[in-house]
C-alpha cells in the first residue's frame, strides 16, 4: 500500500490509530486488562510503525517497512518516555501524551509527505 497515492486509506488508519490511543489510555484508567492494553498497543505500533516505515522506506517490501518504522517509532517514544520521567513521573496521563505527541508526529509527518509527493 502507498500511503501518499491512498490519502483516505490514511484517514481511515489515521481513525485506527487514534482508536487505539483511546482503547490503551480508557483501558489504563478504568479495566486495567493485559489483553486489552496488549491488543491495543499493537495495533498502536503496527499502525504508526507502517507510517514511519512508509516515510522512511518507501521502495522495500512491507514486513523490512514496517519493522522498521516500529523500531523507530519505539526509540521516539523511549525518547518521550524519558522526558517525561525526567522533568516529572510517567503514569496514566503522562503515557497519553506521550501517545498524543507521537501521534502527532505521525500525522505531520504523513502530511508532509503528501505534499512533497503533489
Amino acid at each position: 500500500m502507498k500511503l501518499s497515492f491512498h490519502i483516505r486509506d490514511t484517514r481511515v488508519l489515521f481513525l485506527l490509530l487514534a482508536l487505539a490511543l483511546v482503547l490503551i489510555v480508557a483501558n489504563q484508567l478504568t479495566v486495567k486488562s493485559m489483553l486489552i492494553g496488549l491488543c491495543g498497543s499493537i495495533a498502536y505500533l503496527l499502525i504508526g510503525g507502517n507510517f514511519v516505515g512508509a516515510y522512511l522506506l518507501e521502495e522495500k517490501q512491507v514486513v523490512v517497512r514496517v519493522s522498521l518504522g516500529v523500531v523507530v517509532l519505539l526509540l521516539l517514544m523511549s525518547i518521550l518516555g524519558w522526558l517525561c520521567i525526567i522533568f516529572y513521573k510517567l503514569g496514566v496521563f503522562e503515557t497519553a501524551a506521550v501517545l498524543v505527541a507521537t501521534y502527532a508526529f505521525l500525522a505531520l509527518m504523513v502530511k508532509l509527505k503528501v505534499n512533497k509527493q503533489s
